[in-house]
């Protein structure tokens, strides 16, 4: 005895796949970047022009790049007790590099280490 449920054959102009053929796009890996505002991405550009220069694999490029643009984005936020202007004076530079060394280790607690000296 026959089943009554027969199996109909496809038509022949019919795919049988899915229709999310694009599959799914690979996670996109850290942060999105931050947009910096002038004349802080005027700095962060010099220097991904000159880490292309430099003779170094493109993942420390990539890694060094993207730590200068969280200080940026930092400098560009914070309120710091520089006395002048952070990316031009030295004792300002320095001052806000410690702001900033001191908000890594207390608000984002990471750990520093020191490598050299």
């Amino acid at each position: 005895m026959g089943s009554e449920n027969a199996k109909s054959p496809a038509p022949p102009d019919r795919e049988l796949a899915s229709e999310n053929t694009t599959g799914v796009p690979p996670p996109r890996r850290g942060r999105a970047a931050v947009v910096l505002s002038q004349p802080f991405t005027g700095v962060l550009d010099d220097y991904t022009a000159a880490l292309t220069r430099a003779p170094l694999s493109e993942q420390t490029r990539r890694t060094y790049a993207s730590k200068v643009r969280q200080y940026l984005a930092w400098l560009a936020d914070a309120d710091t007790d520089t006395g002048g202007d952070a990316l031009g004076a030295c004792d300002a530079r320095d001052w806000a590099v410690r702001d900033y060394r001191t908000h890594l280790q207390t608000v984002l607690k990471r750990v520093i280490v020191k490598c050299c000296g």
